[in-house]
């Protein structure tokens, strides 16, 4: 049978989730024979604050109830990001994963790469030398995307290079979507940036300058005689 009930995204929960979560637990333990359900709930945090905690912090007598029936000794868990020993075994997962659409696929064998490009100070700032799973899953599935687009069996490395740059270096860059013909638009600015400065002269001298082209050279006064 069931021995513990484990809900991921668990910061999503709504107060009705947890009222029922705490109602389904205790009818349990009063059912004859009594069953002790396990319940873990795994929620994503931030900094040091601990989710979820301020809501079983409350002096309501059910939130009291709740707490105690919190593990004695660990109440609260916080789970590290990956070393690079546990982000082997992930991409050994991943492989059998995506075997379907690449049969050839080996990715333990980029674990040293991958490791050293998610680790980079933009990614890693604490320099804890652990690997954030959300990067890693973005690193290996665009790399995958990129690969499987030139139908290849495995991932290349080139395409990894690329995803890991993408996270890194060009990760703020902005790609423009809708510029329907920017070549044109180039020579257009080009083309009004050599014009503007005939254009900026004062209309006076434009003007002047052309009746210096188009006045004919006039007769001398006094002509000398032939």
């Amino acid at each position: 049978g069931v021995e513990c009930l484990v809900i991921d995204d668990a910061h999503d929960l709504s107060m009705p989730h947890l009222i029922f979560l705490k109602e389904l637990t205790d009818q349990l333990q009063l059912s004859l024979p009594s069953r002790t359900l396990g319940l873990c709930l795994v929620a994503a945090g931030r900094g040091a604050a601990i989710p979820l905690k301020d809501v079983f912090d409350q002096p309501e007598t059910m939130w009291i109830q709740f707490r105690r029936r919190l593990d004695r000794i660990r109440p609260y868990c916080r789970i590290a990001s990956h070393t690079e020993a546990e982000m082997r075994d992930i991409l050994l997962a991943l492989e059998r994963i995506y075997h379907p659409s690449f049969p050839e696929l080996n990715l333990q064998q980029w674990t040293g790469s991958i490791y050293t490009w998610l680790t980079h100070p933009l990614l890693d700032p604490q320099k804890s030398g652990r690997v954030i799973m959300d990067h890693l899953m973005k690193l290996v599935t665009t790399a995958l995307e990129l690969s499987y687009m030139e139908a290849l069996k495995d991932v290349h490395p080139k395409h990894l290079e690329m995803a890991a740059e993408q996270l890194t270096l060009h990760s703020d860059k902005i790609h423009v979507v809708d510029a329907q013909n920017p070549k044109k638009e180039e020579e257009r600015e080009k083309q009004k940036s050599r014009e503007e400065p005939e254009e900026s002269k004062p209309k006076g001298q434009q003007e002047e300058k052309r009746g210096r082209k188009q006045r004919a050279p006039e007769e001398p006064e006094h002509p000398k005689p032939k």
